[in-house]
């Protein structure tokens, strides 16, 4: 049974839900992300900042006032975007598509899972957030190779940049400036936060990195389907 999504006819089908799953899916997350920035209040009453605040502080249930708003975009976007990557593996048909299809999952169900574990449950906010940046790190850095190694794929080599993007990105912000000890001292994002955060800019920095990736990635599979149809 599961061969037959191989077949040409189902392939195409496959193929064209996932470039639709992959516009999407970034377009849920955005605008529910920017809808919850406009009518975010700090806990100092404080206005939301893309240079000073993290992304899991529009989740906080009783203080960003639209936090279900964000956290109900980022788990349904994120099933979107688990679907897409999924799609994507079986564009490889080979041992690669298998690898990359376990890290889209990995990658797109935990960032589903922080929508339903907010910041203020860190107990459980904080392993499946790191979950989500070390296989999107990892899943990032083999599509990236994946094009310089083959010559035959579905997409066009350009969308190597945006995946290597995300790998160097995720790369300091994981492993240079080392998220979880920010979270260990509470404080710090009450009346210690600096006017200009680099770790919470290079958060940003890995989230629109991967909306753009999800995008183009899509865009470019739209229209190689369309020059082949």
């Amino acid at each position: 049974m599961i061969f037959s999504l191989f077949l040409p006819e189902n392939l195409r089908n496959l193929q064209r839900l996932t470039y639709r799953l992959g516009f999407l899916g970034p377009i849920i997350i955005i605008c529910g992300s920017f809808l919850t920035a406009m009518a975010y209040t700090g806990k100092i009453g404080e206005r939301y900042s893309f240079l000073n605040h993290f992304i899991s502080e529009l989740g906080e249930v009783g203080v960003s006032e639209w936090a279900l708003v964000f956290n109900f975009s980022l788990f349904f976007g994120g099933l979107c975007i688990t679907c897409f990557l999924l799609g994507v593996a079986t564009t490889f048909r080979n041992s690669f598509g298998w690898i990359f299809g376990a890290l889209g999952l990995v990658t797109g169900f935990s960032g589903s899972l922080v929508g339903i574990f907010p910041m203020n449950n860190l107990a459980a906010h904080i392993p499946v957030a790191m979950w989500f940046f070390r296989s999107a790190l990892i899943a990032s850095i083999l599509f990236a190779i994946h094009f310089l190694v083959s010559k035959q794929s579905k997409f066009s080599r350009w969308t190597g940049i945006p995946a290597a993007s995300i790998s160097v990105i995720t790369f300091i912000f994981l492993f240079v400036l080392e998220p979880v000890s920010v979270f260990e001292n509470p404080q710090v994002l009450t009346v210690g936060r600096p006017r200009f955060w680099l770790i919470a800019l290079l958060e940003w920095g890995i989230f629109f990195a991967i909306m753009i990736w999800v995008l183009t990635s899509s865009f470019d599979l739209y229209i190689q389907m369309r020059k082949t149809s």
